[in-house]
């Protein structure tokens, strides 16, 4: 390259032998004799080469006079082995933010934008929320593809990105619903929830899934979530831990005859202290080879308030290193062999999340009471610390694009969680705002959060 020009060589993938791991990559930066610069990135995969160009990305930083990189040669892989963090699909953030603050949605190619620079960040899944419907229409679907809603699917395939599937359980559409069918839930007639002890309606619940799996180019992990929204209080789905766990296991058998190998996960969100028990119970009982292990989303712990969790206080009796991982550290008791934890972490969403925020912005407060989107590093670096120890599998709950920051520090901590929070904060301001200002907006961030603490 010529003075000023930088050349980025991508090379062909790491042997083996001699690749950091899956996802992992090389990079070296050398300077030309003639003044400029050569990045060369070589990647143990497809997904490797990328997270490389990704960190070639941060570490090219623009000035008056042009660019500025340091030589460097390493290799990294990540830890952990799906980093994604939730935000919907293309939508900036959630329809109460967005018809409170008037904004529009995106177009598909801001989408797009968005979802690539998450990935160049670290992301290597896209977490795909169904909530109360599913990508098809049972009415009209006589078979085909284009009657199955599958651009996030798609997309997944094209960029190589792993595909997480969160469904409400019992989630099924207007479109898909009849009167009869409707779910008790929160003593209301559900318009979208089914109610499963209907044989009708569990019927149509499972082809539903079965259907959309049958059209996803690939599927690799599946949360089937019992709350936040979904179940059913009537008095034939009760007790609901039982009926979840029964559908749950029909749910995941419908799902496997498209995709054998996608890692179906079990969950226990808004359950309460007896509701657990009977569902763990019978986890342990079958071990079912259709569940790859648990997933801990917002509201399944015992140890918090979150939600209408009634915190079960024996597990503030020996708490060891982590007080609010001990219920999480007894789940363990349950899984067999070769199953997983994944961690469904609420990063910006109730401010009684998981990270726990006991105050709101005020400005943002004004305008939408049930977001959180301080910048806390050291709170959302303990609550992380507090369950990585027990899980495999990553995920940051959000709605919107307001917490930026806790998506790239969620994805940079499971890439690497021997960095520290003042580490992965510089990062961050350096990139998005310049090395120039990087320590002071990083000492502001850390100073905000002492501020909002009130500590």
């Amino acid at each position: 390259p010529a003075a000023g020009e930088l050349l980025v060589r991508i090379l062909p993938y790491l042997a083996p032998d001699s690749a950091p791991g899956p996802e992992g990559y090389r990079l070296r930066v050398v300077r030309d004799p003639a003044g400029g610069m050569t990045a060369e990135v070589t990647g143990s995969d497809r997904l490797g080469t990328l997270f490389g160009l990704g960190t070639l990305y941060r570490k090219t930083a623009l000035t008056g006079k042009g660019f500025e990189l340091l030589t460097c040669d390493e290799t990294s892989a990540p830890r952990y082995e799906l980093r994604s963090v939730n935000q919907g699909w293309p939508v900036n953030m959630d329809t109460g933010m967005r018809t409170a603050t008037g904004a529009r949605k995106w177009e598909n190619a801001e989408g797009i934008a968005y979802q690539e620079e998450l990935m160049l960040n670290g992301q290597n899944g896209y977490t795909h929320g169904w909530g109360g419907g599913v990508p098809v229409n049972l009415a009209k679907y006589r078979g085909e593809k284009k009657q199955v809603s599958t651009f996030v699917m798609d997309f997944c395939a094209e960029y190589g990105l792993k595909y997480v599937m969160s469904t409400s359980i019992n989630g099924l559409g207007r479109d898909n619903m009849k009167p009869e069918w409707r779910a008790l839930l929160f003593r209301y007639r559900s318009a979208v929830h089914a109610c499963p002890s209907v044989p009708e309606a569990r019927e149509a619940i499972v082809k539903a899934r079965e259907i959309a799996a049958k059209h996803t180019a690939r599927l690799d992990y599946v949360m089937l979530l019992p709350g936040d929204v979904a179940g059913c209080d009537c008095d034939k789905c009760r007790p609901w831990a039982l009926t979840y766990y029964d559908l749950a296991l029909e749910v995941a058998r419908a799902i496997h005859k498209s995709h054998p190998e996608a890692k179906v996960f079990l969950s226990n969100q808004e359950f309460s202290i007896e509701s657990n028990k009977l569902l763990f119970d019978r986890y342990y009982r079958d071990k079912s080879p259709e569940f790859a292990g648990y997933a801990y989303g917002p509201g399944s712990s015992e140890n918090s308030f979150y939600g209408y969790v009634k915190p079960n206080r024996k597990y503030e009796i020996y708490p060891g290193v982590y007080p609010a991982s001990t219920f999480l550290k007894s789940r363990l008791n349950y899984l067999a062999p070769g199953q997983q934890v994944i961690a469904f972490m609420d990063i910006g969403h109730w401010k009684r999340s998981q990270t726990g925020l006991t105050q709101l912005d005020p400005v943002y407060a004004e305008v939408f009471e049930r977001r959180s989107f301080n910048a806390c590093p050291v709170r959302l670096g303990r609550v992380w610390r507090e369950v990585m120890p027990y899980i495999e599998l990553g995920i940051g709950y959000s709605e919107s694009i307001f917490d930026d920051f806790a998506k790239f520090f969620s994805l940079q901590l499971l890439w690497n969680p021997d960095l520290s929070e003042r580490a992965i904060t510089r990062e961050y301001t350096a990139f998005y705002c310049g090395e120039n200002v990087a320590d002071l907006l990083t000492d502001a961030m850390f100073l905000h959060e002492r501020n909002v603490e009130k500590n």
